[in-house]
């Protein structure tokens, strides 16, 4: 990573269950700088794991916080900048556009 100062950048990120299709949206903020993205929490850290996403996803749609186990690929996630995708889970499926939920 750059020694550069960060500075925040506004994004906006959904969440999908893929279990029902169901999808939350929310704003959120990143901070990047010329040698960082900003995405690492998403794509490696603890914001990577499903145990994570489901606790927000529930979170969000004031459901319990229930049992969550770790695993990959139960919750995906695409992170929306300057109304472009910046980044997408592989599996998050191509037909289907985070600005226009199932549900939220």
């Amino acid at each position: 990573m750059s020694a550069e100062t960060f500075r925040a950048r506004s994004v906006t990120v959904a969440i999908l269950r893929a279990e029902t299709n169901d999808m939350v949206i929310y704003a959120d903020t990143i901070f990047v700088n010329a040698g960082y993205d900003g995405l690492f929490n998403w794509q490696e850290g603890n914001m990577s794991c499903d145990c994570n996403r489901e606790l927000k996803f529930r979170r969000l749609r004031g459901e319990p916080d229930g049992e969550r186990p770790c695993s990959e690929g139960r919750y995906a996630v695409m992170i929306i900048a300057d109304g472009d995708e910046i980044w997408r889970d592989q599996w998050w499926p191509k037909d289907k556009l985070a600005l226009t939920p199932s549900s939220s």
